[in-house]
């Protein structure tokens, strides 16, 4: 799953959630879709679209920089631990300053 991806599911429940609060009912995989647009920007609902950018905003604020791997080159375990890091926060959402 990619890091956009990654974040549109974060943002999507977050959002459901947060609608489910206000109006108590429940969106569905498919109303989400619609919300969404065949863009994927939310074009057509400019307050949720606002919400997706500083979603994003707010996550590309975040700088995660990790010892190269050229750094640590003499130890392939430090290697492998910076390897599976990466892809631990990356998973998350979040972008590594390489």
């Amino acid at each position: 799953m990619s890091i956009e991806e990654k974040r549109r599911e974060a943002f999507e429940a977050w959002y459901a959630k947060q609608f489910n609060i206000k109006t108590g009912r429940t969106l569905d995989p498919a109303e989400l879709e619609r919300l969404r647009g065949e863009e994927g920007n939310y074009r057509g609902y400019p307050s949720l679209r606002g919400k997706w950018e500083v979603w994003n905003a707010a996550l590309d604020s975040v700088e995660i920089e990790l010892p190269t791997e050229r750094d640590v080159s003499h130890d392939e375990k430090a290697v492998r631990t910076i390897e599976d890091c990466r892809a631990a926060i990356e998973a998350c959402g979040l972008k590594v300053k390489v």
